[in-house]
């Protein structure tokens, strides 16, 4: 087989997986944000997925005052206390995500001394570890910034989940009562595709029918 029969072999097979649904996964947006409940639901996301209302993972992590303010971190990093919300995708479908993009800052700074964003992935047995985005300190310039000109980024390696993937945000203050904004209007999205997963039979009726194609060109 000719390096340019591969080549046509591979688009064509390539051909079998649906076009991306949209750039944008999931968002949240503080204008969703119920008086009283500390959950904030998905302002918007992309079809064949699940997603989960943003929400402090345990019960001392509050959301006070009228935006989407958390208090009630530790002055330590705890890998079980965070605010996140979990993207699940449909059997058939598979979920490539890029990057996150967000507008989250310290509140009261100096008194909040951290914040970082994180990522898990749970593509059927269960959970495996966080991964973390750059920590911000007060040491960085945009660290208490929150204006539609302080969009923060966390382009980590591209990934694709089957199951379900978690992002949570974690943060340290000298204080459990000093808090952190974690979203402001259309400020916390995450970015990538969603794609078709072709069933094994089509790809193998694909896959030969190209063959086909092949030997009669020869």
């Amino acid at each position: 087989m000719t390096p340019r029969s591969i080549i046509s072999l591979l688009a064509a097979s390539a051909a079998f997986v649906a076009s991306a649904d949209a750039a944008l996964i999931a968002q949240f947006n503080s204008v969703f944000v119920t008086p009283g409940a500390d959950n904030i639901p998905a302002a918007d996301y992309a079809d064949h997925l699940t997603v989960t209302d943003l929400a402090p993972s345990h019960d001392d992590i509050d959301r006070v005052g009228g935006a989407a303010n958390y208090d009630g971190w530790g002055s330590t990093v705890d890998a079980t206390r965070y605010v996140g919300f979990k993207i699940s995708v449909d059997a058939g479908y598979q979920l490539n995500l890029t990057d996150l993009a967000f507008r989250s800052a310290a509140t009261v700074s100096p008194l909040v001394t951290s914040y970082v964003w994180g990522m898990r992935v749970d593509n059927g047995s269960g959970f495996g570890a966080w991964s973390f985005g750059k920590t911000y300190t007060s040491a960085d310039a945009d660290f208490a910034l929150i204006g539609f000109q302080n969009v923060k980024s966390w382009d980590f390696a591209d990934i694709t989940v089957t199951g379900t993937v978690e992002f949570g945000i974690f943060a340290t203050a000298s204080d459990p009562s000093h808090m952190i904004e974690i979203i402001r209007s259309n400020s916390t999205i995450v970015n990538g595709t969603v794609t078709q997963v072709p069933e094994p039979s089509a790809a193998l009726l694909g896959f030969v029918g190209c063959l086909a194609c092949l030997r009669r060109r020869r």
